[in-house]
């Protein structure tokens, strides 16, 4: 654990008639690359240094709904032990546990246990995002016979949540991929306490830097961010009737733009599951489907 010089605790207290809390949490996470707890509609965010809260002002300038900023600053502590006890174990799906190793949760012989250190990357399994991510990975498999046989990619991997939770549900190749080196590291950290560190290869950089294919891309990020990688997403599927893609990250009304701009890439919507002011929506995709596509175009 990095020990910092100095740390800020941040507490943003919204508008939510304005702005959704959930949709400003995304935002600053995904900017940031650092936890943001939501609490009673309010956000509470540990910056790792005055670096940290500079960039926090700026981005909080280009968002509305910000009634107020309040914020502390404490010296020669490490910022990960405060934030610590709000991080508490969770059920998601049917048999998914997700804990923290300072916690222990008793569970059942059929539990998939994920044991995730968020650290400073984002996914700590309490968010409805990730939470969505998670339920389609359990349903999936639970009715894939060959799991084990088909490659997943995590885009924007974070703490690795999903990428291990893939690993630990049968996923064959599994490659988690952020452009943030400290997620990796932070994710690497995580494999490693879940014993699947020779089960996920993890990549530092864009997705130009990836040499294969996958059957199932998964990306929990922003819905902005999701549409502008629409083609890159889309590239590194294989060209298989089966193929999957997995976008997380989405506010419900938000999903209207997302799934147009996969639809005019050939991508058939298969499902959407909505928890809370968020959503995650499931594509198919092949070459075949795609020409189809651009040949109504013509």
């Amino acid at each position: 654990m990095k020990q910092q010089e100095s740390w800020v605790k941040v507490t943003v207290k919204i508008d939510t008639s304005v702005t959704p809390s959930e949709e400003i949490a995304g935002i600053l996470a995904s900017e940031l690359v650092v936890p943001v707890l939501e609490i009673d509609g309010n956000l509470t965010i540990y910056l790792p240094g005055e670096d940290y809260f500079d960039k926090l002002s700026q981005c909080l300038r280009k968002l509305q709904g910000i009634v107020s900023l309040e914020s502390d600053r404490y010296q020669d502590r490490m910022w990960e032990e405060e934030w610590k006890k709000f991080i508490k174990p969770v059920r998601v799906g049917k048999r998914i546990v997700v804990r923290p190793s300072w916690h222990s949760i008793e569970t059942r012989p059929d539990d998939i246990e994920i044991m995730i250190d968020p650290e400073m990357a984002f996914g700590t399994g309490h968010h409805e995002t990730t939470q969505l991510c998670l339920e389609w990975l359990e349903q999936f498999t639970d009715s894939t016979s060959s799991t084990n046989e088909l490659s997943l990619l995590d885009v924007g991997t974070g703490s690795g949540i999903l990428a291990i939770g893939a690993a630990k549900m049968g996923f064959g190749l599994v490659v988690g991929i952020d452009i943030d080196p400290m997620a990796i590291l932070c994710a690497r950290k995580n494999a490693v306490s879940n014993d699947v560190l020779e089960e996920v290869f993890w990549v530092a950089g864009s997705l130009d830097a990836l040499r294969s294919k996958f059957d199932v891309v998964i990306a929990n990020i922003q819905s902005g961010v999701l549409c502008s990688m629409a083609e890159s997403l889309v590239a590194v599927l294989k060209d298989s009737s089966k193929s999957r893609i997995i976008l997380s990250g989405i506010l419900t009304h938000q999903a209207t733009v997302v799934e147009m701009t996969y639809a005019a890439l050939g991508c058939k919507k298969l499902s959407k599951k909505v928890k809370g002011e968020w959503c995650c929506i499931a594509f198919g995709w092949s070459s075949k489907a795609r020409e189809s596509v651009h040949g109504a175009d013509k």
